[in-house]
């Protein structure tokens, strides 16, 4: 039996869909140590914004106490190798 060897991507969403649990409220400070965090730990990957992805923050989906351009600034910030991703749900957001 020949074994594949299979690439696994960790794509840690702690920072998206946690922040529905919070009410959208993760604070810029906040969520540049969570990713420092992730960074240091050697996730290549985070997703992060308002839990019903970018543009989410409205009146239907729950607003953000923090925009989403300034969480972000902060995350950019602290990241040496992590990634920075985006959620874009057609519908809610715009290119």
């Amino acid at each position: 039996m020949m074994l594949l060897k299979k690439k696994i991507n960790i794509f840690d969403t702690t920072m998206r869909d946690g922040d529905h649990a919070v009410s959208h409220s993760f604070a810029p400070e906040d969520a540049a140590r969570i990713a420092q965090g992730l960074d240091h730990a050697g996730v290549p990957m985070i997703e992060v914004g308002h839990g019903d992805g970018l543009a989410g923050s409205s009146i239907q989906y729950g607003f953000s106490k923090y925009p989403e351009e300034e969480v972000h600034r902060a995350i950019v910030k602290v990241l040496t190798r992590t990634r920075l991703c985006v959620l874009l749900l057609p519908g809610i957001g715009t290119v």
